[in-house]
């Protein structure tokens, strides 16, 4: 299961943000990910990865994003990391656009990612996650046809042991 959480933006308005988060779910059919089909949508989405000390990782999910016709660009932030992730990337993914930050800023790396984006939707990852691509195309149709809809985080499952680290249901 691929949980979606989708912040309205008018939940998020006004002073306290008194209403409480619409969480919204996505089911994940139980065939194989690779079997699925990912529904024919414009590719509308920028990835950002921030990356520390996981250049193996990063190069084994680079390829999948940059094969989801969804996804309009890659941008990886390397947190100075010693394993050589950003003088290889760029010349193993030229494609990639890729951030070296002089010193590990941590999570806010994100936002040095987040301000190179242009796509109308941006993808977080950290740098050993690999995203459901049928989870990521229902929640770019669903935030295409609910334009109030602002924010969208995914469940997290471990895929070695299928444990997900959270479970939701529909609520309003």
């Amino acid at each position: 299961m691929s949980a979606m959480t989708a912040w309205k933006t008018s939940d998020r308005a006004g002073a306290g943000c008194a209403r409480k988060p619409r969480i919204l779910t996505i089911r994940q059919p139980a065939q194989p990910e690779h079997r699925r089909a990912v529904p024919s949508l414009a590719a509308r989405i920028d990835a950002a990865i921030v990356a520390y000390e996981r250049k193996a990782l990063v190069f084994e999910t680079l390829p999948l994003l940059l094969a989801c016709p969804l996804i309009r660009r890659v941008i990886v932030a390397d947190n100075a990391s010693s394993d050589g992730l950003a003088r290889e990337g760029p010349a193993r993914f030229p494609q990639v656009q890729w951030i070296a930050l002089a010193r590990n800023e941590g999570c806010t790396a994100w936002n040095r990612a987040a301000s190179a984006a242009e796509s109308p939707y941006l993808l977080i990852l950290d740098d050993d996650c690999v995203p459901d691509l049928a989870s990521l195309a229902d929640a770019q149709a669903r935030m295409e046809r609910e334009s109030d809809v602002g924010l969208a985080v995914f469940n997290i499952v471990n895929t070695a042991t299928a444990d997900s680290t959270q479970t939701a249901e529909d609520t309003d």
